[in-house]
């Protein structure tokens, strides 16, 4: 990464577990350079269990340079997904989530748009991250939360409630009330298996009730009830 090591030292320690936690609690949307932060970090713990740091950090440059050229040849002719296959199938030997990370801070603003392919190789706390940094599809959000949400209630919550906060932004196609009624159940019910409803349910309030969003004339009843 491009970043000076100074930088990273300087996140503190509480950031970064509130970052890699995720959940509901990192509802607030972090800021750039925080999430770009603990992004860092995450990844240099990540490369250390594969290889030893002497080894990551000779390694780095030329990875990130071949995974940029992919990138300039695949991206924008055709769709994230395809862009991460292509560069995957063409080198083999890097790891996915390195990948990953260089194809997201290469899309600044787009971060959301990698949501799906983070979540496909197992890594859910990055894709929530991402998921928070720009705008993703409330559907992709949707089945993610539905499909997690017996396995991974943490995931599946932190899902549910971008999706909302998306839908509260304008965004998702001809989006229902019946449709932000049903993010809302899937809220409560991974809520209820982390026993934090209330503590959810508070959030909700704090974030909806003063607006006037759809999501908050949908939900104004429901949150104004107890």
């Amino acid at each position: 990464m491009r970043s000076k090591r100074s930088g990273l030292e300087r996140a503190s320690k509480s950031t970064l577990c509130f970052c890699l936690t995720l959940g509901w609690r990192a509802l607030g949307f972090l800021p750039g350079r925080q999430r770009s932060a603990c992004r860092q970090v995450r990844l240099r713990r990540c490369s250390r269990s594969v290889a030893c740091t002497a080894c990551q950090n000779s390694a780095r440059q030329g990875t990130r340079r071949q995974t940029e050229i992919l990138q300039s040849q695949y991206l924008f002719v055709s769709t994230y997904l395809s862009t991460f296959r292509a560069i995957a199938k063409k080198y083999p030997h890097l790891q996915p989530s390195r990948i990953l990370v260089d194809l997201v801070d290469s899309t600044p603003g787009q971060e959301g748009k990698w949501f799906a392919k983070a979540q496909e190789i197992g890594q859910l706390d990055f894709a929530l991250e991402l998921a928070q940094s720009s705008s993703c599809a409330p559907d992709t959000l949707n089945r993610a939360a539905s499909d997690f949400v017996e396995t991974n209630p943490r995931f599946a919550l932190g899902a549910a409630l971008c999706s909302l906060h998306w839908i509260a932004q304008g965004y998702g196609y001809e989006v229902t009330s019946s449709d932000v009624y049903k993010v809302y159940q899937t809220v409560l019910y991974a809520a209820d298996r982390l026993q934090e409803t209330d503590q959810v349910r508070d959030f909700l309030k704090r974030k909806y009730l003063q607006g006037n969003s759809f999501v908050a004339q949908v939900l104004i009843c429901e949150l104004g009830s107890n």
